[in-house]
């Protein structure tokens, strides 16, 4: 595979590295030295990482995400085993250092956006055919919180939003990108 030089943007001062299958991912100026090295392209059922393959020592490859990588530089030190990265803006290809912070696994599920299957078209809300309302709920603390039973969609919508600046802070996420 032939190396894709990236590109400097200078109204933002970061730098476009291309990846494979036609994505590309952005990354703070202060981490250009990365950019020299060759990233491709890893999708997810929920969004697209930047990775590459680096080499163990026992003539087996581990993989490297981008995103790791760069909080490690902000940090100064390795990610601690279950320390994870979370995209401020939910956009896994935006590693840039402002849209980048530590999390744990339920702060950066707070942080996800309405899952695909989502039927009513409000992240935390679900329609209860049983008892014919729509029901509000969030998970906190490993565990599922209900919220109520609503007549409208958009009532059940907004306890959950309510709910979500309550117990996720900076990490709640209404179900879109920030």
């Amino acid at each position: 595979m032939s190396r894709r030089p990236a590109i400097y943007q200078p109204q933002t001062d970061t730098y476009l590295i291309l990846l494979t299958r036609g994505y590309d991912t952005i990354i703070s100026a202060v981490d250009a030295d990365l950019a020299a090295l060759t990233w491709t392209a890893l999708l997810t059922p929920y969004t697209v990482y930047a990775c590459r393959q680096t080499p163990r020592g026992d003539g087996k490859h581990q993989m490297v995400k981008l995103h790791r990588e760069i909080l490690a530089l902000m940090l100064g030190r390795d990610l601690l085993a279950g320390e994870e990265v979370d995209h401020i803006n939910g956009n896994g290809l935006n590693n840039t250092r402002d849209n980048l912070r530590l999390a744990t696994h339920a702060e950066n599920m707070a942080n996800s956006r309405k899952r695909l299957d989502n039927t009513s078209g409000f992240k935390g809300v679900h329609w209860v055919e049983r008892k014919r309302k729509w029901c509000a709920q969030i998970r906190f603390g490993g565990k599922p919180k209900h919220l109520g039973l609503f007549t409208s969609k958009e009532a059940a919508y907004a306890a959950y939003c309510e709910a979500i600046k309550k117990h996720h802070g900076e990490f709640a996420n209404n179900g879109g990108t920030k």
